[in-house]
């Protein structure tokens, strides 16, 4: 059973940074906005290891880009964004638009701004980002993404 809610409101901007999930004890099971923020709070920072940890803990990821290409395992995944975080100069803002969660399903839909230095000149892309979230045990973890460009100043 899935149920809208609207009036979603992410605080990236002043949100603490996520910790590393090595502890001794057991951690509570985190509600599903606290780990979506965990997830987008990684991205804007480049925290490959602080993204990870919302990850499915099973090998399978399926990530849709924006100019077709398909991803399907967590190794992919986390590949193309470590080659993605080694680069500099790029910002990425996100707006959540809604969200649908569920007993173990969740989706949120988020508009991105993605701004860069391409060939010297400024960049942008405008994005739907769909993210989903399932959930594992008592865990919510990262499964699929869903990126459909909205606009860009150029061809990237």
């Amino acid at each position: 059973m899935r149920q809208a809610l609207a009036a979603w409101v992410v605080s990236l901007a002043v949100a603490a940074p996520y910790p590393a999930a090595a502890t001794t004890t057991p951690t509570p099971s985190r509600s599903f906005q606290t780990v979506l923020e965990a997830h987008l709070r990684a991205v804007s920072a480049r925290n490959l290891q602080a993204l990870e940890q919302t990850l499915t803990r099973g090998a399978k990821l399926d990530v849709y880009l924006p100019d077709g290409r398909r991803l399907t395992t967590k190794a992919e995944f986390v590949d193309f964004h470590r080659q993605w975080f080694e680069q500099r100069g790029w910002t990425m803002r996100f707006e959540p638009v809604d969200r649908l969660v569920g007993a173990d399903l969740a989706v949120a839909t988020v508009r991105t701004r993605y701004e860069d230095v391409v060939d010297g000149k400024p960049y942008f892309s405008e994005n739907w980002l769909s993210l989903t979230f399932r959930k594992e045990g008592s865990e919510w973890r990262f499964v699929e993404d869903q990126n459909t460009r909205i606009r860009s100043s150029a061809a990237k």
